[in-house]
């Protein structure tokens, strides 16, 4: 979709020059993303802040981090090399990280910057009346198809080949999304270059009509059912292969959708709209709502995060009050930021929308950088606050044996080798081993002493989530 939107929004204007364009593009750009995002960071982060306790999200720190990443579209490569992928559950991952979903939006930023250039290669004196730009001739239909298509081609192959030495990486990385953007630029390009039939409600259906609209609705037919196998079918593992093919009926059903809008608006004799899908999306609901897809974007994961952490996103009505909220916050952000930004600010030099930028990136930055540091823990409210994550948490562990003078028992994951037997331990004193500071209760080696050998220790005294410890550690060892 973004591919097809930005391409139009390109070639139906004509430039100056090459410099016109890409400074009127990004100028857009910046008015488009920057205000919208910088509302939603500023805000996830206070929330986060206050209800998020940091002595039990021991990656709170990485929270900030991931804000600060997607606010200057990096978040894709930050979480390319955080070893954690992104359909990975529990403490640790990206599940309860409330800036999880800004990776996409870092991939679309990293392709803005590309795309105007490749525009200016493909249609040349179309778009750009003198400049660089303007030197190349315009091309023919089937160059400029050639192109776009070869790049997607590119693309395409390159992801397969990474994909089977990285998936984290082909999951993450804008070369190998580049096909996936490039497939709405390639069907504007051909949408742009074809003639458009139309035919009216007073036209008779003739034999060749009647043909035209069957096909139509047949591709209609193909269209929802690649809808039902993107939105019904269960998420790839990571052993069944690669993404690509579990992104292949959501790309189609973009590109199949988007091409079915393109088409001339037809009737059937009985006056049904052909295609029907296009009347559907073109309903003033439907715009609407896609007037509010970004802002829609950016609020859903923050606040369905929150809710995960404070009173759980289980029952129906906690879905449904998330999904209000997330309304709520989205028609405020457009009809109030985006809106004041509109009709406020419309600069043009692009000397002054990246200042602006500027300033507006390295305040929150340096708002971000002190609540990880200075201020880290200062704006907490509560006591203590888990994840509510009943849904997806690991089987309750085995009770905690009583505390006896003999062998520690020691628990392990099946699988697992248990180390050989150790000796018996001195009473109680210092553990030198432990996790926590201060942690009182026997030993696993002599005093003092701490070797390769020594089981890792497990402080009973105090109060401890073994579910929590049992996600974080792999392992849980048990005494007593």
């Amino acid at each position: 979709i973004s591919g097809f939107v930005v391409s139009n929004s390109l070639v139906k204007q004509e430039f100056a020059s090459t410099t016109e364009l890409i400074t009127t593009f990004y100028s857009k750009r910046v008015r488009r993303l920057v205000p919208a995002l910088a509302t939603c960071v500023f805000c996830t982060s206070i929330a986060i802040s206050l209800l998020l306790p940091p002595d039990v999200v021991l990656s709170l720190k990485n929270y900030y981090d991931s804000g600060m990443f997607g606010l200057i579209g990096w978040a894709n490569n930050y979480y390319a090399g955080s070893g954690v992928e992104f359909g990975d559950e529990g403490l640790w991952t990206l599940e309860l990280n409330p800036f999880s979903h800004l990776w996409s939006l870092g991939v679309i930023q990293q392709f803005y910057l590309l795309f105007p250039f490749l525009i200016c290669l493909a249609y040349g004196k179309r778009v750009v009346t003198r400049g660089p730009g303007a030197r190349c001739a315009s091309p023919t239909p089937t160059m400029r198809l050639l192109l776009m298509g070869g790049t997607l081609i590119i693309s395409l192959c390159f992801s397969a080949m990474l994909n089977a030495r990285s998936q984290q990486s082909a999951f993450y990385l804008l070369p190998s999304r580049f096909w996936q953007l490039m497939s709405g630029a390639a069907l504007f390009a051909w949408n742009d270059d074809r003639a458009h039939a139309h035919l009216t409600s007073d036209d008779a259906p003739t034999a060749a009509n009647l043909a035209t609209l069957l096909a139509v609705s047949a591709c209609e037919v193909v269209v929802v059912c690649l809808a039902a196998m993107a939105f019904l079918r269960p998420p790839l593992s990571d052993t069944d292969g690669s993404f690509i093919a579990g992104s292949l009926p959501a790309i189609g059903f973009a590109v199949g959708s988007i091409a079915l809008g393109c088409l001339a608006p037809r009737q059937w004799a009985s006056g049904l709209p052909a295609p029907i899908t296009t009347a559907v999306l073109q309903s003033q609901p439907m715009v609407y709502l896609g007037r509010l897809s970004y802002t829609l974007y950016l609020w859903h994961w923050p606040v369905f995060v929150c809710f995960r952490w404070t009173v759980g996103l289980d029952s129906m009505r906690q879905q449904v009050a998330a999904i209000g909220l997330t309304t709520y916050f989205a028609v405020f952000t457009h009809l109030g930021i985006d809106a004041a930004v509109r009709l406020m600010w419309r600069p043009r030099s692009l000397w002054k929308a990246c200042g602006v930028l500027l300033l507006i990136v390295g305040s929150l930055e340096l708002w971000l950088g002190m609540l990880r540091g200075p201020l880290y823990g200062i704006l907490y409210l509560g006591n203590n606050t888990r994840p509510v994550i009943s849904a997806r948490a690991p089987p309750p562990l085995p009770p905690l044996s009583p505390l006896q003078h003999s062998q520690p028992a020691l628990y392990h994951p099946p699988g697992w080798v248990a180390p050989p037997p150790l000796p018996l331990p001195p009473p109680m004193t210092q553990c030198v081993c432990s996790t926590w500071r201060g942690a009182q209760h026997t030993l696993h080696s002599p005093p003092r002493v701490f070797t390769q050998s020594t089981t890792a220790c497990f402080d009973p005294p105090r109060e401890l989530d073994l579910r929590q410890w049992y996600t974080l550690q792999g392992e849980c060892y048990q005494h007593g």
